[in-house]
């Protein structure tokens, strides 16, 4: 009697073990799938915002546009960013692309300010460039992929650049 319910008790056991790492495997395969796609995604959202700097480099610094050229460069890079969001919603946190699609809106404006503010405009989007770049790195796993790979290789990249680039990072800390 002790052996049958022994034996029951492992057929119980032994289904719910079973169907548990069938899920888990089910769950691994989804997920790969759902991570190469997601980092195809990113990688396309790093182009368009790649190809931002160019737009807003044209529009800041080409004096035959008139304002409303200036609002259509930007309005077709935007809406460029928008749709390709929208199309890709399931792979990109909502932050980002809120980021991403905001990040030329007003660019069509520092043209016709003043020398300083001009400046002060075109500097901020810069800095709001390159958070945007490095917020597509971190979400889409890249930024920890690349320390990963950097602890296995162990790999000292060392040059007078890289030295005055780190020497430059150290400062701007500081300050």
């Amino acid at each position: 009697m002790v052996s049958a319910l022994l034996g029951l008790l492992g057929v119980v056991v032994g289904a719910l073990l079973n169907e548990y790492l069938r899920r888990r495997r089910r769950i691994e395969v989804y997920s790969t799938r759902f991570f190469d796609k997601r980092f195809e995604v990113h990688q396309r959202l790093m182009q368009i915002v790649d190809s931002f700097s160019a737009v807003a480099e044209d529009v800041i610094s080409n004096e035959e546009y008139t304002d409303d050229d200036r609002h259509n460069v930007i309005s077709a890079a935007v809406l460029e960013a928008a749709e390709f969001c929208d199309q890709n919603q399931l792979y990109l946190e909502e932050a980002l692309t809120v980021h991403c699609v905001a990040l030329l809106m007003g660019v069509e404006d520092i043209h016709p300010a003043g020398d300083t503010s001009r400046q002060q405009l075109t500097d901020d989007f810069w800095r709001q460039l390159r958070n945007a770049k490095r917020m597509i790195k971190e979400a889409s796993g890249a930024s920890e992929l690349e320390k990963l790979f950097r602890s296995v290789s162990r790999a000292k990249l060392t040059s007078p650049v890289i030295d005055y680039l780190a020497k430059m990072r150290r400062q701007k800390r500081r300050n």
